[in-house]
């Protein structure tokens, strides 16, 4: 049950052309890869639940990142990430399995010429990768009919190609969030912007702003920031919804829940020739007395 709660909510160049117009105070966030291009980033999960002044580390896991630029063309980026999982908290007996059976996982997908993300390409590579991982946790469940029941739910996530793709393009999108957008300083660009819930099909309505907040001329490198939060009054019941779709049965426990808020906050730094150097992602969710924060951070070697 908590597995799956948690996916709910559900990376030293030459500058080719500064992004910074110093003339209109404005940055430009553009890729300048070319094919064969690789960057080496170390990616950190972390999620922690706050209550009163107690701060309790739920998660804390490790990547090793590796982009590569497979094809570029004028209209488009091909990009290959390679994640080198963290096994550290994985129990003992599972390790070897995890290790000899899975290893690196790989994501192919397409960006425009912007370096906004566009396709997925490697979707059955992907699935096949994700039933293993679903079999290897189903051998820590001695219990028959609840390993049956943890292999449906988990079947019903990762057998679902808008499931898997927005999964997955949600830490892809978090990476390209800034390229394309053009932002002036102490003038933060507002939008709206519509998303589907892959399992109800109910849309989602969100906010967000993206500001400019400084550049620096000796570094070439320039720092953005990012809200984004939900129009929607009842989030929760979206919640709900799809974790009841997902398990086949009433999520009766969420019903005692009285409060309810989510925000999502990223803070980058870019050198000029589009490089990311530094990035991180917040996401505050207020659940009662309680608060739960999740990170993903980018930081590159």
């Amino acid at each position: 049950m908590k597995l799956l709660f948690h996916m709910l909510f559900l990376l030293t160049v030459t500058p080719l052309v500064d992004q910074f117009d110093s003339i209109n105070k404005q940055v430009v966030v553009l890729p300048y890869w070319e094919k064969g291009d690789n960057f080496e980033y170390i990616q950190n999960e972390k999620e922690y639940q706050v209550r009163n002044q107690d701060t309790i580390i739920k998660k804390n896991k490790t990547f090793d990142l590796t982009i590569n630029i497979l094809e570029k063309d004028e209209h488009s980026y091909t990009i290959e990430w390679i994640t080198h999982p963290d096994y550290t908290q994985v129990p003992s007996p599972m390790r070897e399995q995890f290790k000899s059976k899975l290893g690196p996982q790989k994501f192919v997908f397409k960006t425009n010429a912007q370096g906004v993300f566009q396709d997925l390409l490697n979707f059955e590579e992907i699935v096949a990768y994700n039933k293993n991982f679903v079999e290897i946790l189903g051998t820590s469940i001695s219990n028959e009919k609840d390993k049956e029941a943890f292999k449906t739910a988990l079947d019903r996530v990762f057998g679902n190609e808008d499931v898997t793709e927005q999964l997955i393009a949600s830490k892809i999108n978090t990476f390209h969030l800034f390229y394309g957008n053009a932002i002036k300083t102490n003038s933060p660009t507002k939008s709206k912007f519509e998303s589907i819930n892959p399992v109800t099909r109910n849309k989602i309505i969100y906010n967000r702003s993206i500001e400019f907040e400084n550049y620096n001329t000796e570094d070439q490198v320039y720092t953005l920031y990012s809200e984004t939060l939900p129009t929607e009054q009842n989030l929760l019941g979206e919640v709900k919804s799809t974790l009841e779709t997902i398990i086949s049965k009433e999520a009766k426990d969420m019903d005692q829940i009285q409060n309810f808020d989510y925000i999502s906050k990223v803070f980058q730094a870019t050198h000029d020739s589009g490089v990311i150097l530094y990035q991180i992602k917040r996401d505050f969710i207020e659940v009662d007395q309680q608060e739960i924060v999740k990170e993903l951070e980018f930081i590159l070697k």
